[in-house]
């Protein structure tokens, strides 16, 4: 199989939809953050998005929630 190209407009837009249905979701989320392949536009069809998911101030201390 031959691979042309990866359209990173369209998985930036469906990475900014599913961080705002987190958002509108989940009270503790905060934001989220693309990092790694696609923000260096290395990534090419089949790579996985990764996204870091900031959480406002939890009511339990981290060690208190395992």
């Amino acid at each position: 199989m031959k691979v042309i190209g990866f359209d990173y407009d369209a998985v930036w837009e469906a990475d900014r939809r599913f961080e705002r249905q987190l958002i509108e979701q989940f009270a503790e989320v905060e934001e989220g953050r693309v990092f790694d392949s696609l923000v260096r536009r290395e990534c090419v069809p089949g790579s996985d998005v990764e996204v870091l998911i900031l959480l406002r101030d939890p009511p339990l201390p981290f060690h208190e929630r395992l």
